[in-house]
């Protein structure tokens, strides 16, 4: 089940995304199975990931994101330039990293 995040919380995600690295890179090939496996380990690990995007129509890059989000039943919280941040909250409540704001 994909989560859903309001305003206020894509805000404080994209904010704290801002001092990541980015951990996974799309280039030309596009999506692929080994981006997606990436991108559910890193979600996994962290909860709130970054991913770089190579040079493309932001049309495409969005439609890049939403296949993303769907592939990996996460959420993006934002896109500026070449780069999205995404967040999964971890099913186990022992392992959460970050709360989420109300």
């Amino acid at each position: 089940m994909q989560q859903t995040l309001n305003s206020t919380q894509k805000k404080h995600f994209r904010g704290m995304a801002m001092g990541l690295k980015a951990e996974i890179f799309v280039g030309k090939a596009g999506i692929t199975a080994n981006v997606i496996r990436q991108m559910q380990r890193g979600l996994e690990q962290h909860e709130l990931i970054k991913v770089r995007f190579t040079t493309r129509p932001k049309t495409e890059k969005e439609a890049l994101c939403t296949e993303l989000e769907t592939a990996t039943e996460s959420c993006l919280c934002g896109m500026v330039g070449h780069a999205a941040s995404f967040y999964k909250q971890h099913p186990d409540p022992e392992k959460q990293r970050i709360a989420l704001p109300q």
